[in-house]
């Protein structure tokens, strides 16, 4: 028994179908690379001057000779 021939072409058929698929969209990986560099940068610039800086806060201690006054009378 023959199979019933079809009008219709196959190959054409499968790619009409393929130009009616939405295309594919492909994320590029650049803009987070190179976001992760710059934080990663800015990370070391700023333990590098955390290093580096002096203190932002000095404190003078004055020793006094004179013990202090506490209110309460030796015996």
């Amino acid at each position: 028994m023959r199979t019933a021939d079809s009008a219709l072409d196959h190959e054409a058929l499968a790619y009409a179908r393929a130009l009616l698929k939405a295309p594919l969209t492909r994320e590029r990986p650049w803009r987070t690379v190179a976001a992760a560099a710059a934080a990663a940068a800015s990370a070391l610039l700023f333990a590098y001057a955390m290093i580096v800086a002096p203190p932002v806060t000095q404190s003078h201690l004055v020793i006094d000779e004179a013990p202090a006054a506490t209110g309460v009378e030796a015996e």
